[in-house]
């Protein structure tokens, strides 16, 4: 695994779907105006690869050795400016404004890296990150992401000054109009085998547009 080989799947990516939008253009005129976010994670050999464009966001829960508590640090860089995503795949009608380059960044895993949290910006638009990572931590594993997904719209609810069941009822295609599409996955990195194994695989996990109460799990068999 390296930086180059994923730069180099980005790019295949918007390119295939580059030759589609010319193929589909008279049958689907709506193609071009499409556009997607897109964050990747791979650990591999003990080391961890974040990739993102767009403004999605992936944060990492790691535990502090004095005390029983988790620290949240954001790994992933937002391509927002002033609310407007600067990076994007597709958008036909957009290029060359909008690039489909990713951020990406490469560490170590430590050895009290607990969680991460990777998350569309329908989440982070209502929950900060320490809010996240706390939920995650406080809570069972079981369905944890419904219940990320679940505070996001709480939030969002009582900004509104409506009531979160009343939100709950809304079709799914009025409900874009209140908040945008919210997609999680929380792997927990205990799961990941240890760089020393002899049976050591690489392991990846890849957010993509999810519908507007999605949840998402990851199990790395």
């Amino acid at each position: 695994m390296s930086v180059g080989v994923i730069r180099e799947a980005y790019s295949a990516t918007e390119e295939e779907f580059l030759c589609l939008v010319q193929k589909e253009w008279l049958i689907k005129p709506q193609m071009p105006t499409v556009g997607s976010c897109c964050l990747v994670g791979i650990t591999c050999a003990g080391t961890l690869y974040i990739a993102n464009v767009g403004k999605s966001r992936v944060v990492l829960g790691r535990s502090e050795k004095a005390s029983m508590d988790v620290t949240a640090i954001q790994l992933s860089a937002e391509h927002d400016a002033k609310s407007l995503c600067t990076r994007s795949f597709n958008c036909v009608n957009e290029k060359p404004m909008l690039s489909s380059e990713p951020s990406v960044l490469v560490q170590k895993l430590h050895p009290r890296d607990e969680f991460l949290i990777f998350a569309s910006d329908g989440l982070w638009e209502h929950l900060s990150n320490e809010q996240a990572v706390e939920i995650v931590h406080r809570h069972p594993r079981k369905g944890i992401a419904r219940r990320l997904i679940q505070a996001a719209s709480q939030e969002m609810a009582k900004k509104r000054e409506m009531r979160y069941s009343h939100l709950k009822n809304i079709e799914r295609g009025v409900r874009r109009h209140f908040h945008d599409d919210i997609t999680v996955i929380v792997l927990f990195l205990d799961s990941i085998p240890s760089s020393t194994s002899s049976s050591y695989q690489c392991s990846k996990i890849l957010i993509r547009g999810g519908g507007k109460w999605s949840e998402l799990g990851f199990s790395n068999a």
